[in-house]
């Protein structure tokens, strides 16, 4: 799923990750910007968010744990709440099995 670097929040929490994840300020827009130079740097941050996904509670359950065992909506058949991922909405848990599990981490 590719994150869309031109809506404004995205931009940020992506350029915050490549921070956190690179140690390294891409992107940066300061007070002086120019259109020009706007563009550049979201181009830039779309790039590396592009070349660096991240990742769901669903790959990186799969990751750790390739042999669980999906249900026929492609998910584990457990709550993500029961191990402890409480960032996630507890509402209607059985019909949002797949947007639980595919929420970024």
């Amino acid at each position: 799923m590719r994150i869309d670097c031109n809506i404004t929040e995205n931009y940020l929490k992506e350029g915050l990750r490549a921070y956190k994840q690179d140690g390294q300020t891409i992107g940066n827009i300061n007070s002086d910007a120019t259109p020009e130079s706007i563009k550049k740097s979201v181009e830039m941050v779309q790039k590396w968010s592009d070349r660096y996904p991240p990742k769901t509670y669903l790959e990186d359950l799969l990751e750790k744990y390739p042999n669980t065992e999906l249900n026929i909506r492609g998910v584990p058949k457990f709550c993500p709440n029961l191990i402890g991922l409480e960032d996630i909405a507890k509402s209607n848990c059985i019909e949002r099995c797949v947007e639980c599990w595919n929420q970024f981490i």
